[in-house]
């Protein structure tokens, strides 16, 4: 989750724990950026951005990260709807308005198709007995 208000990451942090996620936070944009250019192999199947923010905004964050052949599933986020196309055109997969709601962003991390249900999947066997 980036967002540089970190009571909304932190929210968005909470909801995508809901939904059996790991969640890292950040609250700058640049380092986001090397964070997660930097990964190898890409580590994160999931990136939730605000789009209004310092330094770099989510659309130019999504941009540059699409530019380099990013691979995860983008969700933008936003309280302004001009932000949407922004993002979308950018590289982002999915934009929810903020506030963000849990049926919202399970319906959004959905459309990531199979990774998300190999996470619920790998959830629904924590606790079975083989």
């Amino acid at each position: 989750v980036v967002d540089d208000d970190l009571i909304s990451a932190r929210v968005v942090a909470a909801l995508l724990s809901a939904l059996h996620c790991c969640v890292e936070v950040e609250t700058s944009s640049l380092r986001a950026m090397k964070m997660l250019t930097s990964s190898v192999d890409h580590p994160f199947d999931f990136l939730v951005s605000d789009n209004v923010m310092p330094e770099v905004t989510g659309t130019q964050l999504i941009r540059g990260l699409r530019l380099v052949g990013y691979p995860a599933f983008i969700v933008g986020m936003s309280g302004s709807a001009c932000s949407m196309s922004e993002m979308i055109s950018a590289g982002a997969d999915k934009f929810l308005f903020k506030p963000i709601r849990l049926a919202a962003l399970t319906e959004a991390l959905k459309a990531a198709g199979p990774r998300f249900e190999a996470l619920k999947a790998a959830h629904s066997k924590v606790g079975q007995k083989p």
